[in-house]
């Protein structure tokens, strides 16, 4: 679990994100790191399998990665902090909602 410091700090640093956007890994864990004072927790995913997400779900979108840089996903980011930083109660709490916004907004809101 974070600090409370650390926890306030997450919650800051996911009001800066969109929860459907897809950020390059590297830069957001280092700046997570940097903000917050902890390894990001999240998961990265590659290239190949962000655009079979994308091609899976029909809904469209682009996805440019020219540099072919490992990539994170706006709601598991918030995911897998609120995982991270809070009471496993808590956390399971949130799990009932079935959208990603709901999700994100659900996890940034137990910090």
């Amino acid at each position: 679990m974070y600090t409370e410091e650390q926890r306030l700090a997450a919650k800051a640093w996911l009001e800066t994100i969109d929860s459907h956007g897809i950020f390059d890994h590297d830069l957001a864990a280092a700046d997570y790191l940097k903000t917050v004072g902890v390894v990001a927790p999240w998961p990265k995913h590659s290239p190949t399998s962000v655009i079979a997400a994308i091609k899976r779900r029909g809904l469209g979108g682009e996805y440019s990665n020219p540099d072919q840089r490992p990539s994170c996903y706006g709601y598991e980011m918030a995911e897998a902090i609120a995982k991270a930083a809070v009471d496993p109660h808590v956390f399971q709490a949130v799990r009932q909602y079935h959208g990603r916004g709901s999700q994100f907004r659900a996890y940034a809101e137990v910090l």
